[in-house]
């Protein structure tokens, strides 16, 4: 991490990894010591998490607003989990802040493409009514009875935190947000306290877009682009399929199959 992934120690403690514990760049070390060119140093993405339980969990609570330490809205709360994790990292502090009320709480529900595993116990999710009391009760999601009241609490700036949520309740009562653009149908007033506020960072390591490079019949390539002789890669190891960003519904699984067939033909 260190190495390949510097930026992940700005992060400290609370940062962890999406994947197994086996995963070590082992494949990264052995095509390097053979002479590959490795690619995508420091490219490895942060999703957003608070601090409940350690789960893989991309949905973020769209009916809330995402501040930081200044107590201003920084993104578009629907918006992709990288554009939410991005902007809460561009950050000095790394630390972004959902705030929300007293009805949000009450009303949390799974988005529905999680609602059926989550209902049957298959899946853990954070911004459901049900885990987000058991976290107030643990003390991990702050409480104020009044906006600024929770500001002191979370140690943000209270005229701030008003100001920020009285804009954006007016944008809520004319339909539109004109600071990031989020759906109308994700709009809703922030006034019925008590107010909560759940601290979030960039803690969940998926590391993408980084390693040997390839080229079209998965033949690892050396740093002067020419294939090596009997070694081949395929799938997230690689350096030169992938972005930074995961696009979801097993393309990796894909990807995988796809270039080790070709790996293997070769």
């Amino acid at each position: 991490v260190r190495e390949m992934l510097p930026k992940a120690q700005r992060m400290g403690d609370s940062l962890w990894y999406v994947g197994c514990a086996t995963n070590r760049g082992d494949g990264l070390r052995m095509t390097r010591e053979a002479g590959a060119k490795v690619s995508g140093r420091d490219s490895g993405l942060f999703l957003l998490a608070a601090d409940f339980h350690r789960d893989f969990e991309v949905l973020a609570p769209t009916w809330a607003i995402l501040v930081n330490s200044a107590s201003n809205r920084i993104v578009n709360e629907d918006g992709g989990y990288w554009e939410l994790s991005e902007a809460v990292e561009a950050e000095n502090d790394a630390i972004g802040y959902y705030i929300f009320d007293h009805q949000m709480l009450e009303t949390a529900e799974p988005e529905p493409m999680y609602a059926e595993a989550y209902k049957t116990g298959m899946i853990s999710l954070s911004w459901v009514s049900k885990t987000l009391k058991e976290q107030l009760a643990k003390g991990k999601i702050l409480q104020g009875n009044t906006l600024a009241e929770l500001a002191t609490i979370a140690e943000l700036d209270s005229a701030s935190l008003e100001n920020t949520v009285s804009r954006y309740n007016q944008q809520v009562e004319q339909g539109l947000d004109d600071d990031f653009g989020k759906r109308t149908e994700n709009l809703f007033k922030i006034s019925q306290g008590p107010y909560y506020a759940v601290k979030v960072k960039p803690a969940m390591a998926v590391v993408m877009g980084a390693g040997p490079e390839i080229d079209v019949d998965a033949r690892v390539l050396d740093t002067s682009g020419q294939p090596i002789l009997g070694l081949y890669a395929a799938g997230e190891v690689t350096g030169n399929v992938y972005g930074r960003y995961y696009v979801g519904t097993g393309y990796a699984i894909a990807s995988t199959i796809g270039m080790g067939r070709l790996a293997g033909i070769g």
